[in-house]
């Protein structure tokens, strides 16, 4: 019953109804299934409403239950991030980074790519570089993406088999596939940067 619940919360999320999607982590929580992850994708769900206080109680419990666990710290720091509190949101992804560092976490190049964006939003390039560069070394498609569109003139080699990963959203690793928006890759990133989520 509670997987399904849950399947259906995903679906929801991935077709952007995401007040839908709340009421069914709802049921979630209240049978205290998946604790931790339905934390998540209810405090993501809250983001995408531009719920940022909401969104942070959630992901501040997922951190209550699983202090270890570096998805929430990302996501957490996504909420400072998109209110323009670059030092909170700093704060945030060096805690991501450090966790997904110490236990061997997929989303270790997840946290360098969106570290790095926070620091180009900070008009620190540098920085930004550095981070994108580290998680490039990590495969993530992100970063090659933001890479290629501020340093692919100089830096050619180390992104150059960039256009041939993750041709579509069914080779995105567990967590990241089917809620990134789709626009992000079929456009090479549109217009706007935003950085993307980690969801366990």
């Amino acid at each position: 019953m509670e997987e399904e619940i849950l399947k259906k919360a995903k679906d929801l999320f991935a077709n952007k109804q995401y007040g839908s999607a709340i009421i069914f982590l709802d049921k979630l929580i209240i049978s205290n299934y998946k604790i931790v992850e339905v934390y998540n994708r209810r405090g993501r769900a809250r983001l995408r409403l531009g719920k940022y206080i909401e969104a942070i109680t959630d992901f501040d419990a997922a951190i209550s239950i699983n202090p270890e666990g570096s998805a929430a710290y990302g996501n957490k720091a996504i909420c400072f991030e998109r209110q323009s509190k670059f030092k909170e949101a700093i704060e945030y992804y060096d805690k991501a980074i450090m966790l997904s560092e110490k236990n061997l976490e997929t989303s270790i190049g997840l946290d360098y790519s969106n570290r790095g964006l926070c620091k180009k939003k900070m008009g620190d390039l540098a920085g930004a570089k550095l981070d994108w560069e580290k998680a490039i070394k990590y495969n993530d498609w992100y970063a090659k993406k933001l890479y290629k569109r501020y340093f692919s003139n100089n830096h050619k080699p180390l992104i150059q088999n960039m256009d041939s990963d993750y041709k579509d959203l069914n080779h995105l690793p567990d967590g990241y596939g089917g809620y990134i928006d789709r626009t992000l890759i079929e456009d090479g990133l549109g217009g706007e940067d935003e950085a993307y989520w980690s969801i366990d």
